[in-house]
């Protein structure tokens, strides 16, 4: 019978693991999930914990996921900029509930800089939880439970404002940040009488100007990618300068 009490680390020269360290004086049951950076790595735990290691030992915790007061384990750590931005930001999602947060890379290990991402419609519902997270075409790309994947962008407005200054008459000048989601849900392609109607997207990664999500229950890959065109000659033609689409792989078998 193996009993988890706590999470620990360990690294490898290729040949061999060698445990580095645990929790056990921490009381961290277990590590879902990571992230490194110049300073060290980022943890999340299944308590809701982030941990930073810098290599020697454990700070934290760093921050806490939590909604009210429940806490979300860490599902998945990811860096990511978007093209408006000037510095690298830290995502973290959590499952129980379907919350994304965010901080400056710059500031994260400070712990008070944290914030939680697009406050509303999926991000803002009761159940399921996101699985896994990853980046492309400048969009952040949420594996979650229940079939769905969300599509997670951000962009900067500048808004002026009427001046304060009478004497130069210079309008305020403020930055807004435009922030939308996108749900794509997943249809069964019923290869069988048995294929489970639903799944999770447990596993998310982009690679060769695609995105690849691979599901629970079901032996399928698919990929995702969007292709730049070309304006028309005439705009009434169509309105959409990409188009994007999830396409289904079969592990064996071919999906048509």
């Amino acid at each position: 019978k193996l009993v988890r009490n706590y999470a620990s680390i360990h690294k490898s020269n290729l040949t061999s693991f060698q445990k580095v360290l645990d929790f056990s004086s921490i009381g961290e049951r277990a590590i879902t999930s990571m992230i490194a950076s110049n300073d060290g790595i980022f943890l999340g735990g299944v308590s809701g914990n982030i941990w930073f290691y810098d290599g020697d030992v454990i700070k934290g915790p760093v921050y806490t996921l939590a909604v009210s007061d429940l806490k979300l384990p860490v599902t998945s750590l990811i860096l990511h900029r978007f093209a408006h931005e000037t510095e690298d930001y830290i995502y973290a999602s959590g499952d129980k509930r379907p919350r994304l947060f965010r901080s400056k890379l710059s500031t994260a290990l400070n712990g008070d800089n944290w914030e939680e991402v697009y406050a509303q419609g999926e991000l803002t519902s009761s159940t399921g939880g996101i699985l896994s997270m990853t980046s492309a075409f400048n969009q952040i790309f949420l594996g979650c439970r229940n079939n769905k994947v969300l599509k997670y962008s951000r962009d900067n407005e500048i808004v002026l404002s009427d001046p304060i200054d009478l004497v130069s008459k210079q309008p305020v000048q403020e930055n807004v940040a435009i922030e939308t989601l996108d749900t794509i849900t997943f249809v069964s392609n019923n290869i069988d009488d048995f294929e489970p109607i639903n799944f999770s997207i447990n596993c998310m990664e982009s690679a060769r100007n695609q995105v690849f999500a691979g599901l629970s229950n079901k032996p399928e890959i698919w990929s995702y990618t969007e292709l730049t065109l070309s304006n028309p000659e005439n705009p009434e033609e169509y309105d959409e300068i990409w188009m994007a689409t999830f396409k289904a792989h079969a592990i064996n078998g071919i999906i048509k």
